[in-house]
């Protein structure tokens, strides 16, 4: 039997409809089929999902311009995010830059169009 991840990446191919998170152990995206990721706004955000908190910044801040934010401040908006329940401590350097990272790319994606 085929372990989930290929499954799942079958499933992405061939339905063509993705999303991508972050996989910090392994340092790099995985697609996801959509329904799989949290568009619930009322369920929870944890640090894992960094594409999703990447979603909420831009859904619920879009006054707010990436490159104009610092990690300190990036971390508040984060705690501050309807829907998220993850402890404060677990964010670090690392993390708050892949999610700014991302966010960047994102914001450039979206003024692109």
């Amino acid at each position: 039997m085929q372990s989930p991840e290929i499954l799942l990446s079958f499933f992405v191919v061939a339905c063509g409809a993705h999303g991508r998170i972050f996989n910090h152990r392994e340092k790099r995206y995985k697609s996801y089929p959509k329904k799989l990721l949290n568009d619930d706004p009322l369920s929870p955000l944890c640090w894992d999902a960094t594409y999703e908190i990447v979603l909420a910044l831009t859904r619920h801040y879009p006054q707010i311009k990436p490159e104009t934010v610092g990690l300190e401040q990036l971390c508040q908006l984060i705690l501050a995010l309807p829907g998220f329940e993850d402890d404060s401590g677990l964010a670090h350097e690392g993390l708050l830059n892949d999610i700014l990272r991302e966010w960047y790319e994102e914001s450039e994606v979206l003024n692109e169009q």
